[in-house]
């Protein structure tokens, strides 16, 4: 999601590299460091104690009409322990370089390192112009899962059977449940007869495509709306301080999902702060919920299913 700002700023995101990376004051094997997917893994290395390396920002625009006094900055976060570490960048002939050093007890789980240039618009400062995050991943559970995988363990049982979990026995009838008591599983019930046949057929066509489809996304929906209500349960604040995020790393990947489709909402951080001063609110919480509802139906597609099966047989 690219967020719109109502001042001058720049068109597209700038462009981060990070050179020199190093763990203890040792360079860091080049095979960890993806500068296509912005990503350095650090999951497999032993014990360190610190993080560091060169921040190079670049960009072909201009500086934007009416922006004055401009700096640069690197935002390292880590929502696992509410982290956040500003450093400054200088500038160097047309880039922006920096240093960052990150203490391993100041991060978990994964930090992002996203550069920001701030100015002076109309006596204000102000965000110009951001680049996409480096994420760093600390720990092989926190790593992106690949694309087209579930970020969750998947389970076939009888939903009749002794091996089902309970709440699933007390809906035999039941598709699916999402059972967030641990680790997070979606169990399929293979109990419902043509079900995970139908579901595995990769070539199925016309009405079985069809059904194929709505009955995927709408697992898919439902699945999302149990980790993402069991995330919102973890949301907490005290006192003046900042919402809390959710401690488990696939609840902070499914809030970070569900911000970025949300209309009205600026990240993910001002979807935790809602979700805090919403709970006394019964209609503002409803209309939260709302929100929360229509973008999950967007993340997993189960509008456009619907949609698309009914113009189908619409024109059919």
């Amino acid at each position: 999601m690219t967020v719109r700002y109502p001042w001058p700023t720049f068109t597209a995101p700038l462009r981060c590299r990070l050179t020199d990376v190093r763990l203890d004051g040792r360079p860091l094997p080049a095979d960890l460091i993806d500068d296509g997917h912005y990503r350095v893994r650090l999951d497999g290395m032993s014990t360190w104690e610190s993080f560091e390396c060169e921040v190079v920002v670049t960009t072909d625009e201009s500086m934007p009409a009416g922006v004055d006094r401009v700096t640069g900055y690197v935002m390292v976060a880590s929502s696992a322990t509410n982290t956040r570490l500003p450093f400054p960048l200088r500038a160097e002939g047309n880039s922006l370089i920096g240093r960052i050093i990150v203490a391993r007890g100041a991060v978990a789980g994964g930090f992002t390192v996203a550069a920001e240039v701030g100015g002076e618009v109309a006596g204000r400062r102000r965000v110009v112009g951001a680049s996409d995050p480096w994420t760093v991943v600390l720990d092989r559970r926190d790593a992106p899962v690949p694309p087209g995988a579930p970020p969750f363990v998947m389970s076939w049982e009888d939903f009749t059977s002794p091996g089902a979990p309970a709440a699933a026995r007390q809906t035999p009838d039941a598709l699916a449940f999402m059972d967030v008591t641990g680790e997070p599983r979606l169990w399929l019930n293979s109990g419902v007869p043509g079900l995970q046949a139908l579901l595995d057929n990769n070539h199925a066509k016309l009405e079985r495509r069809r059904l194929r489809d709505i009955l995927s996304t709408t697992i898919a929906r439902n699945a999302t709306s149990a980790l993402f209500r069991a995330a919102a349960a973890e949301v907490v604040a005290y006192g003046d301080e900042p919402p809390q995020p959710p401690t488990t790393a696939l609840y902070r990947q499914v809030c970070q999902a569900v911000a970025d489709q949300m209309i009205g909402i600026g990240g993910v951080e001002e979807l935790y702060e809602q979700l805090v001063a919403q709970r006394d609110d019964p209609l503002g919480n409803a209309d939260l919920w709302r929100r929360i509802d229509a973008a999950v139906d967007t993340l997993t597609g189960s509008l456009d299913a619907l949609t698309t099966a009914s113009q189908e047989v619409s024109h059919g």
